[in-house]
């Protein structure tokens, strides 16, 4: 492991058994476009996916550490659609194990 820590996880960024999120089969990569837009004004962005099974997590994978630092920070604590986001740094390895991705350089 390359000790980067350039993937960030945001909780609560929606409610899985909210009607929008049962009712519109686009929401979750609605809302993943949302984030990732919103990442890109921050730095490169790799990856972003929301899990759809969890309390409202999404992961993102940045380029680099200085990208994920500024993502947390601005993330961190916001609002979203009036819930209060919590933003924390992952290690990329569980990132790439639950999303299955190849190492990505």
């Amino acid at each position: 492991a390359s000790g980067m820590n350039r993937c960030v996880v945001l909780k609560n960024m929606f409610d899985r058994l909210s009607e929008e999120a049962t009712c519109n089969p686009n929401f979750f990569a609605e809302l993943a476009e949302d984030v990732r837009s919103e990442c890109a004004k921050l730095g490169t962005v790799l990856f972003v996916s929301a899990d759809k099974w969890s309390n409202g997590f999404i992961y993102i994978k940045m380029l680099g550490e200085a990208d994920a630092a500024r993502v947390l920070e601005k993330m961190d604590g916001r609002y979203f659609a009036k819930n209060k986001i919590i933003a924390s740094l992952i290690p990329e390895e569980q990132l790439d194990r639950k999303f299955k991705l190849d190492r990505l350089r």
